[in-house]
């Protein structure tokens, strides 16, 4: 599947300069028509004037394009282009069936990725949905998230997640990676113990009778074997501690996005709470006030009848 890449993000990425990738989602299903074309310009100029080059990305007649032209987002932005919603598992299909479609977290952060994109922003990302138990409802940005190396900037999950559930799936994630490293608890002890005999600073040269010249060269074989196993399973151990890290990270953030959410969650039950009572207050006054215009009505009609 060839992506076709604006020259001007393309410039960008091979200068090392700053690049954020948008999604098209946002615009072709979430906004009205008009207001979806001036959203789309407002977040590309805020980009600019951050310093970086903004590329929206979707996909055109079955070709993803990573940076979209202002013809490219009006057609994005027309709602009578009858372009489909794409996550990551639907790019192939659209690409081989020639389709047009807006392109959700998961397949913008995949196909900003393949193009050398390190940002991405959105507004809010998906993750578990309330009532995931029963229905498996479980957006594919999670995975995506998980096995793509992207700076994601957004203000978090959407509010209609279920932020619990989120957080039970990254536990999963962490003990996952725990299981992985425990199984290898062996291999990780071989690996360092080597490492730390190999970094004893030996000597440069090492003299060897010509009866033991056999034996020398026997070591060396062997242990030019042995250094790229090490190298390999140093190497898949350094990876699975990073996710980890990574995993134990985005449970702490979820946790105080949770923590924060419970917080303002009280906090809104409070203020409907006084604005109802204002609301009540209001309206028994004003129920007051119309029976006492009433009563004077009817007083006043009285007396000009006996008047």
């Amino acid at each position: 599947m060839r992506i076709r890449i604006a020259d001007e993000v393309s410039a960008a990425v091979t200068d090392g300069r700053p690049v954020v990738a948008l999604e098209s989602t946002l615009l072709a299903h979430g906004l009205p028509a008009g207001r979806n074309r001036e959203v789309a310009d407002r977040l590309e100029r805020v980009v600019r004037e951050r310093g970086a080059v903004p590329a929206t990305v979707a996909v055109l007649d079955g070709e993803p394009v990573v940076g979209l032209s202002g013809a490219e987002l009006d057609r994005v932005c027309d709602p009578d282009a009858g372009l489909v919603k794409l996550s990551r598992r639907d790019l192939a299909p659209a690409s081989a069936l020639g389709s047009s479609g807006a392109t959700t977290v998961a397949a913008t952060v995949a196909l900003a990725h393949a193009g050398g994109i390190a940002v991405f922003a959105t507004g809010g990302l998906g993750g578990v949905h309330r009532g995931a138990r029963d229905s498996w409802d479980v957006s594919a940005d999670l995975g995506v998230l998980a096995d793509t190396p992207m700076l994601v900037v957004c203000s978090g999950v959407k509010s209609i997640l279920d932020i619990g559930a989120r957080l039970e799936g990254l536990k999963g994630q962490e003990q996952t990676i725990r299981a992985s490293l425990a199984a290898r608890r062996n291999v990780l002890a071989e690996v360092l113990g080597a490492l730390q005999r190999m970094g004893l600073n030996p000597p440069p040269a090492i003299l060897v009778k010509p009866e033991d010249a056999l034996s020398s060269v026997r070591s060396a074989i062997l242990l030019g074997a042995v250094v790229p196993e090490l190298r390999q399973q140093t190497d898949i151990l350094v990876a699975d501690l990073k996710e980890h890290m990574r995993v134990t990270a985005s449970i702490e953030a979820e946790r105080q996005r949770l923590a924060t959410a419970v917080t303002d969650q009280v906090a809104e039950k409070q203020r409907l709470n006084l604005l109802m009572q204002a609301k009540d207050k209001l309206q028994s006054d004003t129920e007051t006030a119309i029976s006492d215009e009433q009563k004077k009505s009817q007083d006043q009609a009285l007396q000009d009848a006996g008047g």
